[in-house]
């Protein structure tokens, strides 16, 4: 048995997988991918098309990964380009929001910054855990 993690990417935010799950070779892992990624997807398939799962072993390598696009089964109606139109939408909506968050930890931190060079306390906090401010800055001189 292999342990594996699956990571799950929605919407700029990763979930990580702490624990791992055994499964008994890559084939299972996929399934087991599958199967959770359909539950998480259960009656907001439209929403959760963007979010991404990706699956890496007991040495924290990646293994595979893919959209929930890909695995949607409210999209099987569709003819193959319309459905290639679709995920391909999904994957640059899920780039998009990687980078707007991206971006948005680059203002945060250039805001700390000119708040240290002029003086004044300024603290940048994301999911209640410190991003940068006067003491993380004060720990790197």
């Amino acid at each position: 048995m292999v342990l594996y993690y699956f990571h799950l990417r929605r919407d700029g935010n990763v979930v990580r997988d702490t624990d791992g799950t055994e499964c008994a070779d890559l084939a299972a892992a996929q399934a087991h991918a599958v199967a959770v990624a359909t539950e998480l997807m259960e009656n907001v398939e439209r929403n959760a098309r963007p979010w991404a799962m990706e699956v890496c072993n007991d040495a924290c390598e990646r293994v595979f990964g893919f959209q929930f696009a890909e695995i949607d089964r409210t999209l099987d109606h569709l003819a193959p380009p319309a459905r290639a139109l679709v995920e391909e939408m999904c994957r640059r909506r899920a780039g998009l929001v990687d980078t707007i968050r991206s971006s948005r930890t680059v203002v945060r931190q250039a805001r700390a910054l000119i708040g240290r060079a002029q003086g004044r306390p300024y603290m940048v906090a994301e999911s209640g855990a410190p991003v940068l401010g006067q003491d993380a800055l004060a720990d790197e001189e």
